[in-house]
C-alpha cells in the first residue's frame, strides 16, 4: 500500500486500465459461460434483453496515505466474491451480450475466426 500511496496520482490512469482489462476478462469468461449455456443470469433465464447497462452504486473508501485522504469511488468493486459486484457484472455481461448480437454479420465473422488456418 505504501507504494500505491507514494505513487498515487502517476498509477491513476493505470489503475483505471487495469480495472477496464479485469472488466472485459469477466466479461469475456461469462459470455464463454452463456455460450455454452452454463448461465444462470436472470436475464438469460427469461430470454429477455435488458435495454441499458446496470448502474454501478457510488460507496466511497476513503485511504489515508501519508496523511492524505484519497476517496475511490468505486473501490468495493474489486471484492469480486461480493454478490453484489458479481450481479453486477453479469448484468453488465447480459446487457453487451445482447449489443453484440444485434451486429449484422456477426455470427458470420465469428465462424470465420473460429475456422482453422488455411
Amino acid at each position: 500500500m505504501e507504494v500505491m500511496c507514494r505513487r498515487f496520482v502517476p498509477l491513476i490512469p493505470q489503475s483505471l486500465l487495469i480495472l477496464s482489462i479485469s472488466i472485459l476478462t469477466v466479461v469475456f469468461l461469462a459470455g464463454a459461460r452463456v455460450e455454452a449455456g452454463q448461465s444462470n443470469s436472470p436475464s438469460a433465464r427469461a430470454g429477455e434483453a435488458p435495454t441499458s447497462p446496470p448502474v454501478a452504486p457510488i460507496r466511497p473508501v476513503t485511504d489515508d496515505c501519508f496523511g492524505m485522504k484519497v476517496v475511490d469511488p468505486y473501490r468495493y468493486m474489486e471484492n469480486l466474491k461480493d454478490p453484489k459486484v458479481d450481479a453486477w457484472f453479469k448484468g453488465q455481461n447480459a446487457y453487451t451480450r445482447a449489443a453484440l448480437a444485434k451486429i449484422p454479420g456477426r455470427d458470420a465473422l465469428l465462424a470465420r475466426i473460429k475456422e482453422p488456418a488455411r
